[in-house]
């Protein structure tokens, strides 16, 4: 769903809902929620810089699959390694419904550490919606007939092919349409900070001094931008974790 909702229109273009793409349309969605609720605060008069010091942007993003390298190995920035991880292209296939032999994790003193293999076992269960059960319509949503129900989107994209059970594009998510490696800066610039500012902006329609707390995905250093960019008032709220009491679960 991050993939979709901040790189959509560049790894999912078969994926149109009322004819938008789906990051336009979830972004859309997000966007005018945070307008209408940003509206509703304003009205009441006095919860502005009382009740409500700031609004937070997102509370911690991540970027999907966007920058992957290489969806047959796991990914080096992804720390949290703990009981079974799968890659990338195990969890395209465990999703839709594929038996995978996924690498087992635990944590010790010196960090995770591998100890072996977990099968991991969805008994032919897919996630994706099957033909004829659109629920979407119910609600007026009409979707593209290039994006097929009951088939990986990934799929769908030529990423893999679940008929030889293969993966085809290994590095489908590595770079941009124009060539560019994604890494963690040009994600930010790219994907990131564009939803932020449309954020901002719903915001300050009716709160004009609101104080930002943009948040990015947890270890992102701060983003290169014109201090004006986002319109001043913005304070950088990363979120850190100790490793150590996060995984162990105690003090």
């Amino acid at each position: 769903m991050f993939t979709l909702f901040f790189s959509g229109r560049d790894f999912a273009p078969k994926a149109i809902i009322n004819d938008v793409n789906i990051q336009d349309f979830l972004q859309n969605c997000y966007i005018e929620m945070i307008r209408y609720f940003a509206k509703r605060i304003h009205d009441a008069r006095d919860l502005e810089n009382t009740t409500i010091i700031a609004w937070e942007n997102f509370n911690e993003p991540h970027y999907g699959f966007a920058g992957n390298q290489d969806l047959n190995a796991l990914s080096p920035s992804q720390q949290i390694r703990l009981g079974t991880v799968p890659t990338g292209f195990q969890t395209m296939r465990l999703g839709s419904g594929f038996a995978e032999t996924c690498n087992y994790f635990e944590f010790g003193a010196f960090g995770p550490a591998k100890k072996g293999t977990k099968l991991v076992d969805p008994g032919g269960l897919s996630l994706w919606q099957s033909p004829g059960n659109d629920e979407g319509q119910k609600h007026g949503l009409k979707r593209s007939p290039d994006w097929k129900l009951g088939n990986c989107l990934w799929e769908q994209h030529g990423v893999w092919d679940s008929s030889t059970g293969t993966l085809l594009k290994p590095d489908y998510f590595a770079k941009t349409p124009d060539g560019e490696v994604i890494t963690d800066e040009v994600w930010m610039q790219r994907y990131f900070l564009p939803h932020v500012k449309r954020y901002i902006e719903a915001i300050r329609e009716s709160h004009k001094e609101a104080m930002i707390f943009l948040q990015p995905p947890v270890w992102f250093i701060p983003p290169k931008m014109d201090p004006e960019y986002l319109g001043g008032r913005v304070v950088y709220t990363p979120h850190f974790y100790d490793g150590l009491t996060l995984m162990q679960k105690k003090w």
